[in-house]
């Protein structure tokens, strides 16, 4: 389970999330709400998330065959 303040839009990312909600508004005619502005800062936060894993997974992988 997430902690809320990390799916908080935050000043960062708020111009990316603002972004998509306008592409999903023109694109497929879906009008995005506060709640679908949070599930789109959400969606952000988990791939940055994975990202970073990956990332640590592959220096881990590194440093032990090294």
């Amino acid at each position: 389970q997430q902690d809320a303040s990390a799916c908080m839009i935050d000043s960062q990312n708020f111009y990316l999330v603002q972004q998509i909600a306008d592409l999903l508004e023109k694109k497929l005619d879906l009008k995005v709400k506060d709640h679908g502005m949070w599930r789109i800062q959400c969606l952000i936060h988990d791939m940055i998330e994975e990202k970073k894993d990956i990332t640590n997974n592959k220096e881990k992988e590194k440093i032990h065959l090294a």
